[in-house]
């Protein structure tokens, strides 16, 4: 423990330092912000600094690519305010758990499945913002009819490109710090296969709406009053949906790493 409590001390300051950051700029709200510091605590004790780092890389490359996002309208206009304590929960939690089931067992797959999770989170989170932006109106990804930019479950070129370069920028330094390209490819395609169920489980199982201009909405009420559900779970938001994609991430890593044998 004595060793330990040098590095933690400096994770714990770094990850403070982050989030503090974080809130002044609005891209956390004040209790995501206490989540985020808990989670980034939790994956460096589990992980070390290669999963620390990751879920840093995470995150920065998630306010970057968000800044391009906020060109566009959004079909969730709530969650532009600031990440919510249930968005950092969903996109970390996968990771954590399979994290610590690493920790436990000292088994490698495991952290190839928390790096998977976190490779799919990122890759979502890079199809849905930088995606919106092609001049091409996307389809659904279950009928391949036009679909509204921004509404889950509607994929386009751009962004399925978009969300195989954000699994490369989690499995690149991943495998390279790992030096392994097995490791690399069970992150990588698990990380796209994330984002893949995320599109699938959006079109299939996340509630929509129909809003007061008669065009459908992921938002459950607005000011006119409460939306009327046409289609999906009304339980199954995208919080919902992102945290059943990222752990559909981490098994699929988890199932290549045993058959790479990473």
């Amino acid at each position: 423990m004595g060793a330990l409590w040098p590095p933690f001390a400096l994770c714990a300051a770094l990850t403070a330092l982050i989030c503090l950051f974080s809130l002044k700029n609005h891209l956390l709200r004040p209790f995501a912000c206490a989540i985020a510091l808990l989670t980034g605590l939790g994956f460096f004790l589990f992980g070390g600094w290669l999963l620390w780092g990751i879920l840093i890389l995470f995150f920065a490359s998630a306010a970057l690519v968000g800044k391009l996002g906020n060109r566009r309208p959004s079909p969730n206009p709530g969650e532009k305010a600031g990440r919510r304590a249930a968005q950092v929960l969903a996109n970390s939690l996968p990771a954590l758990i399979a994290g610590l089931i690493y920790w436990l067992s000292g088994q490698a797959p495991f952290l190839a499945a928390a790096l998977g999770a976190v490779a799919a989170a990122t890759s979502d989170t890079w199809a849905s913002e930088i995606g919106v932006l092609s001049k091409k109106r996307p389809v659904s990804i279950l009928t391949l009819r036009p679909v509204h930019a921004g509404l889950s479950g509607g994929i386009s070129a751009l962004g399925c490109l978009a969300g195989a370069l954000g699994a490369l920028c989690i499995a690149l330094p991943a495998g390279l710090v790992l030096g392994s390209l097995p490791a690399f490819l069970s992150v990588f395609l698990g990380g796209c296969g994330g984002c893949l169920a995320d599109s699938l489980l959006g079109a299939a199982l996340q509630a929509k709406y129909l809003g007061p201009d008669g065009g459908l909405t992921e938002e459950a009420a607005g000011p006119a009053g409460p939306n009327h559900l046409v289609s999906g779970l009304r339980f199954m938001n995208n919080d919902w949906v992102n945290a059943l994609s990222c752990t559909c991430a981490a098994l699929l890593s988890l199932g290549l790493s045993v058959v790479f044998k990473a």
